[in-house]
């Protein structure tokens, strides 16, 4: 995980935050960020956890290519709203 991406991370949150989310140990979360190998089946519990502060593309790009993969999606916007 690049510097930058680890200092937004934990301007927001902390290890022990996550690790509760999860379901997991603050242990697990610290192995994660700090080799940069997420388990893929955490990748996108670990990004909700986080509030997409982090994307998927970010934890593992081969995984999720495109920058905007795995995001979540608007429901609605502002045009579709005055249009209703």
């Amino acid at each position: 995980m690049q510097p930058q991406t680890k200092n937004k991370l934990f301007g927001i949150t902390n290890q022990a935050e996550i690790a509760r989310q999860l379901e997991t140990s603050q242990q697990n979360v610290s192995l994660w960020v700090t080799s940069g190998k997420f388990p893929p089946r955490r990748i996108l519990p670990f990004c909700r956890a986080v509030g997409f502060a982090v994307t998927p593309h970010q934890l593992d790009p081969a995984l999720y290519p495109n920058p905007s993969d795995a995001l979540p999606v608007q429901a609605t916007t502002h045009e579709q709203k005055e249009s209703d």
